[in-house]
């Protein structure tokens, strides 16, 4: 369990950088319904002020300690990595701290018919979970045609289910890609990009930056 692990000082600040630039959601709820999230080292080279040699052996450590794993990167199949069910609680553990330092109070203690109401909201939340959208940047970078790559991006211009992304996320041994790296590439590796990407009802649709006319080169 997460409250038996504990982080150092270098370890909470890989893990918020990491999230904030990997989850899809605002709350650990939803993200671990998903848990989808993928990252590299490299990216987090700027924003936790570590440079790569300190944030290897930082993930080194939180590997160990079941907090994040090596993953696929989306249609190239390099390494990455991911947060594990029990990284993304400790996330969201680091939110309820920062709730209870802002005092806010913290829910008065319910019943076993309160707790019984508490599920069935629960439950009615998660069904209705916050579509994912991100807005484009200024600038995009396009991808390759003829690229798995362009596969995908030309299915998202024109609005595509997770289910149509299955059937294009395959590798070239027939093995379909990891659940992780399939939603990836349905949301965070064209956000990181510069493209955005919305949610409308089950499909995901690609938006390009002002000015650009299409994602594939």
């Amino acid at each position: 369990m997460t409250n038996e692990i504990t982080v150092t000082a270098k370890e909470r600040t890989f893990l918020e950088v990491a999230a904030q630039m990997s989850w899809n959601y605002d709350n650990a709820e939803d993200e671990k319904a998903d848990n989808a999230t993928i990252f590299k080292l490299e990216e987090l080279v700027e924003h936790s002020k570590m440079n790569l040699k300190s944030l290897k052996g930082v993930a080194g450590s939180l590997t160990k300690k079941g907090l994040i794993c090596e993953t696929e990167e989306p249609n190239t199949g390099n390494l990455a990595l991911s947060f594990t069910d029990e990284g993304i609680d400790m996330v969201g553990s680091f939110d309820a701290e920062k709730a209870d330092d802002a005092n806010v109070p913290a829910p008065a203690a319910f019943t076993a018919s309160d707790a019984e109401v508490e599920v069935k909201v629960e439950k009615a939340v998660r069904k209705g979970r916050t579509p994912f959208s991100k807005p484009a940047a200024k600038e995009a970078t396009p991808v390759k045609a003829g690229s798995k790559r362009a596969e995908i991006a030309a299915a998202l211009i024109k609005g595509a289910t997770y289910d149509d992304m299955r059937k294009i996320c395959i590798k070239e041994s027939g093995e379909p890609w990891s659940k992780g790296a399939t939603r990836a590439a349905c949301t965070t590796f064209w956000t990181q990009r510069g493209f955005g990407i919305e949610q409308r009802g089950d499909k995901f649709h690609m938006i390009l930056p002002t000015g650009m006319k299409s994602p594939i080169a």
